[in-house]
Parts: structure tokens; sequence; C-alpha cells
């Protein structure tokens, strides 16, 4: 049985067996909410960029027993399904060039301390935004300070682009929990449940880090004056938060309570987005 270091070499080593025309590199990443990550990049040598595929989750497959050469014919399909993205990342270094395909994500700011050192961001609440440039439908590259000094630009300038860019080209998926469950299963929910509870997130990327839907401000106002409430937001995830009307019968510390015990069974680490409700006023926003 291989340890994790040795089967990183071994998906390296057998990688660039199969694909002799590629540079095959491994990184440890540090992502969302101080988690690290096992990446494999794979870039043709004629490209300045390749996909990074994470294989973390695929060397606990191995461990459960599966068969490198299924693993591999895997980690080589996924290369070849994303190696050629519409996006030239030629002019990388020329702002004007990606400032069209800068996104956003909203990530908490106390679990990414050590991240947000090296990544421009700003301040929302508890929370901090952070720009992205999206590449494909599965690629983005998160800007970093590096980007910043290569561009000669502040982080106010580059993160406004990125957040105009999402407000304009996104729109946002509210439904009634009832709703959206029926969707995904047989079950009936009660009445009262469904008038109360909506799921929001925002639709770009199959809702990816679709808790941004706290960000459209507006949006949210004319959806609480819609149902005549006030609203406590409830951060899910970083993909997803929950709409309460606040004249329902749950109380402010009861849904604390709730998140918290939720965030530590049934939410992976890397997906807490906060632990605590926040409030949204209908004719004034975000209750800071």
């Amino acid at each position: 049985m291989l340890t994790m270091r040795e089967f990183e070499n071994y998906i390296v080593e057998h990688l660039k067996e199969r694909l002799p025309e590629c540079e095959i590199t491994s990184r440890h990443v540090l992502k969302n909410n101080g988690k690290e990550l096992t990446g494999v990049c794979i870039k043709a040598n004629d490209s300045n960029i390749g996909p990074n595929i994470y294989i973390d989750k695929v060397y606990n497959r191995y461990i459960d027993g599966e068969d490198l050469d299924i693993i591999l014919d895997e980690l080589q399909l996924v290369y070849e399904t994303n190696s050629n993205p519409e996006f030239n990342l030629g002019n990388l270094t020329i702002f004007h060039d990606v400032k069209d395909k800068l996104d956003i994500k909203v990530i908490n700011t106390a679990l990414n301390e050590e991240y947000l050192q090296n990544v421009p961001s700003m301040k929302f609440m508890d929370l901090s935004i952070v720009a992205r440039i999206k590449i494909s439908d599965n690629a983005t590259i998160t800007i970093t300070n590096a980007m910043l000094n290569e561009w000669k630009l502040d982080k106010a300038y580059v993160l406004g682009c990125a957040i105009a860019n999402t407000l304009s080209s996104d729109k946002l998926y509210i439904k009634p929990i009832g709703q959206v469950i029926a969707e995904m299963t047989s079950l009936d929910v009660p009445e009262e449940v469904d008038d109360a509870f909506y799921v929001c997130r925002t639709e770009a990327d199959n809702g990816q880090y679709g808790a941004r839907a706290m960000l459209f401000n507006k949006q949210l106002m004319e959806f609480a004056k819609s149902i005549d409430s006030d609203l406590y937001v409830i951060p899910s995830s970083i993909h997803e938060i929950l709409l309460i009307q606040i004249k329902s019968n749950a109380s402010h510390n009861e849904i604390n309570d709730m998140i918290k015990d939720v965030n530590s069974t049934a939410v992976e680490n890397e997906d807490i987005l906060s632990d605590h409700v926040y409030i949204f006023h209908k004719d004034t926003g975000f209750e800071s």
C-alpha cells in the first residue's frame, strides 16, 4: 500500500509515461478554510497553462482498493477534457485581456487568514470577497497580490471590476425549500415550512460559490419586499444560503445553534462559510 506521498509520485511518473508531450508536476495548494490539497498540474509543453487536478479523494479510493490503472485512466481523461479552455492565457500579464473574465467568491475571513495574506480581498461584514479569473466553466485562477503588482493596479479597482462583472452577468436562484426538496426527492414538506424557508444561490457555475448571492443587495431587497418580511440569512455553505422570514417562529439563538451543529456534522470543513446568522432588512439591507 502506497503512502500519500508515494501515491503522488506514482501518479506523476506514470502520467508522464502516458502523456510525453506534457510537463507534469505536483504541488500542495492551500484552499478554503486552511484546507491543503495535493494537485497534479498537467501542462502541454507548448502551453503556459494546464488543469490542476486534485488527487486527495482519488487516493482514498485507492486505499479502498481501486486499481491504479483505472485511476490513471480517469486522470488522463480529466486532463484531455479540460486541457483546451476557450480562454487563452497568453496575455495574462495584461489586465485588459482578463478584465471581462473576472468574478468573485465569498469566504470566511477568520478561517482564511493565511490564505488571504497572498490574495487581495475586500471585507464584507465578517467575510471576505476574493476575485478570480474565470477560464472556463470548470476552471478559475484566483487573483494574487503578485498579479496586482504585475498589472500595477490596486485591489479596490480589480475587486470592483470583479464584483461589477458578477452582479451584471449572474442572477439569483431563489426557491421555497419544499420545491427544491420535491425536485430532488419524492418527499413532501409541510406548507408552513415551504412558505418560510427559501434556498438562495447564484446560478452561474451550477451554484459553485453561490453564497456570493449575499452581495446581490438590490435583488434580495426586492425578494424580501415581495414576501413582506425581513430575513434571517443562514450561511449553509460557501455555495448556498438559506433565507428565513423573521416573522417565522425560529429565534436568533436557535438558528445560531442549528448552524453550528450543521457545520460540525454535515458540512465539509472547506465548505463552511460562517457559524452565525445574518439579518437582512427589506428596506435597508444587511444589519451591520
